[in-house]
């Protein structure tokens, strides 16, 4: 046995950009993922998002996509990191935010998503595992579906390995306002099937996902089967999970269809409103 000690690193540093356009942002981002020295963490958030988690942005902020990036390392390593960093934010356009903005996104890492969920009367959401190079035809078709519904939308990215990341798109809304909640959900299906054509996969797996890893990824489906039945015959360690679904894939597509259908209709006739308006003026028209 090889005992290998890691020292401590010398620094851990980095800093947040904002972006008006997602083009320049995930350009930038995707730049800055095949650099030399790798960051440990790189985050892409919206507008929404950002807002929800910080509960409002700084005072002269004016973008619509926001970059985290963090470096660990020497201190010589990251200053040179955090420079090349800063030259491609600044390239596409970016603004670097202030330094207090980005120490809050960075000590926050681990609970925005609980954050979010705090915010939010019911937050409904989906994570994918997909090509960076197709995450804006998703990100835009979010926002057209969230447009036409009337509904909330906001997504977080987190850089993965091999040109892949994970896509974290959320729905808040509240259940008591029944046809709004239910419109969040019918996106993030519409969102699932999209994902799919674009060479994606789930993220996470769990009981409200089985429906598609049985329609989508049927071999993993089989496989997720057949080690139930090896190492949990008499199904006593979390029943049916992953390996049984109580609803149809036909039955799920048409209710969600049907739903989204009805929500158009309501907007159209100005019966359908977005319940949790964030009050940011500039964002409108402008994603």
């Amino acid at each position: 046995m090889k005992l290998k000690i890691i020292p401590t690193p010398e620094s851990t540093e980095g800093l947040m950009f904002s972006f008006r356009e997602l083009e320049k942002a995930l350009d930038a981002l995707t730049r800055l993922s095949k650099t030399k020295t790798q960051p440990i963490y790189l985050r892409l958030t919206d507008l929404e998002y950002e807002w929800r988690i910080q509960g409002g942005l700084p005072p002269d902020t004016t973008g619509l996509f926001f970059v985290v990036v963090t470096y660990r390392g020497t201190v010589d390593e990251v200053a040179e990191s955090l420079k090349t960093a800063r030259g491609i934010f600044t390239i596409a356009s970016g603004k670097e935010m202030p330094q207090s903005y980005y120490i809050m996104n960075w000590k926050d890492r681990d609970i925005v998503e609980m954050k979010l969920k705090l915010e939010v009367p019911t937050l409904s959401m989906q994570n994918f595992w997909i090509p960076i190079s197709n995450i804006e035809p998703i990100v835009r078709k979010m926002y057209k579906i969230a447009s036409g519904y009337k509904i909330n939308s906001c997504f977080y990215l987190v850089l993965g390995s091999s040109a892949m990341a994970r896509l974290c798109v959320f729905a808040p809304s509240d259940h008591r306002h029944w046809m709004h909640f239910m419109s969040g959900k019918a996106m993030l299906h519409r969102l699932v099937k999209l994902m799919y054509r674009k060479g994606g996969e789930l993220y996470t797996l769990g009981l409200q996902n089985t429906v598609y890893i049985k329609k989508y990824q049927p071999q993993d489906y089989k496989r997720f089967k057949e080690l139930r039945k090896k190492w949990d015959p008499s199904g006593i360690m979390n029943p049916d999970k992953l390996t049984n679904c109580i609803m149809s894939y036909t039955r799920l597509n048409l209710m969600f269809t049907m739903n989204g259908n009805f929500r158009r209709m309501q907007v159209i006739f100005r019966r359908g409103k977005n319940i949790l308006p964030i009050p940011v003026s500039y964002q409108e028209g402008r994603v």
